[in-house]
Parts: C-alpha cells; structure tokens; sequence
C-alpha cells in the first residue's frame, strides 16, 4: 500500500485547500495526468478558472448544502450519539502516533475530516511497517466506511473535473471497503 501514500497526500490537499496554480500544475503533471484524466475525462484539455475552482471549494466543502468532508456527517441512521467523540479520540491517537501535531492545517481540522484522515494514511503509509499498519487501520475503520459516499455526492455536485475526479479517486480507493457504499 506504500505507493498510495502520493494519492492520500493528494486527497487530502484537494479536500482542505484550494486548488492553486502548484496543485493544478501537480495535477497535469506526467506523472498525474494519465491517472486524473481517467478519473474525469477531460480534466486534461479543460480551461481552469482558479477563481471558479475557489468558488467551487467553498460550495462543495465549507457552505451548507455542499459535500461536507466530515464522517460523522455520513454516519449511518441509528448510529451511536458518541460516534463523533470516538472518531476524535481515536485520530487524535493516531496524530500522537504518526507524530503529527495539532497545529497548521491539522489544527483547524476537525478531528473527523477526510483531508485529515487522508493526511494521517498518507503518512503511515511513508512509514515503518508499524505506521502502515497503523494508516491501514485509519484507513479502513475510519475513512473507507464513509469516503465512497462523499466521493459519489462530489461526482453528482462537482461542475469542475477537478472535483468530480477528487470524488472519483474516494470512491475508487474506498469502494473495496465493508460498508463502504449506501
């Protein structure tokens, strides 16, 4: 899994940020343009607007009515009232383990937000064969049961490729999870 860790760092910058013009140079580069433009066909030859791209972040992941990233936002119905308090506990224990501190980005995060958790899976996956498992667990019990869902809702809301691959890529690396589709 080691070799996915580019993609989770990918993820997770498409999810907390802004696309600006590094991540779109970074997503047309050769050796990420094969793979988005399978994705989202026509991501390749589309004319990006950063500005639209900007206004699209906010529809999709900070407005109301959007696609929050958020997993207690896609628990399941008659999940427990405590789900949100366990999904914190349990990353801000992984954050201590992988080493990542509260701060930056990861400070203003909530503690259940997919960029996070694909931050924290990319960073176990670059790690020893402790750190992997421990992104493998992340992954799993606290991203993949939910991620597909997001990933289909961006594929639905999304006008950009950009975003509609962001959404591609969720469902792609998620759909092999249990409980992973609606």
């Amino acid at each position: 899994m080691r070799e996915l860790a580019p993609l989770y760092e990918l993820l997770a910058r498409l999810l907390t940020s802004e696309v600006d013009a590094a991540l779109l140079s970074a997503l047309k580069a050769p050796e990420a343009a094969g793979l988005m433009e399978r994705l989202a066909p026509g991501l390749m030859g589309e004319e990006v607007d950063l500005d639209a791209l900007a206004e699209e972040f906010a529809a999709l992941f900070l407005i109301p009515g959007g696609t929050p990233p958020f997993a207690s936002a896609w628990a399941p119905e008659g999940a427990p009232d405590e789900l949100p308090e366990r999904i914190a506990t349990f990353i801000h224990r992984a954050m201590e383990a992988l080493a990542v501190e509260q701060s930056g980005a990861a400070g203003r995060l909530s503690l259940d937000h997919a960029g996070l958790l694909c931050a924290l899976v990319a960073r176990g996956l670059q790690g020893d064969e402790e750190h992997q498992e421990l992104a493998r667990h992340v992954r799993e019990e606290a991203l993949a049961p939910w991620a597909p869902r997001l990933g289909e809702a961006l594929k639905g809301k999304a006008t950009s490729c950009v975003y509609r691959a962001t959404g591609e890529l969720l469902v792609t690396l998620h759909d092999d999870a249990p409980d992973s589709r609606p």
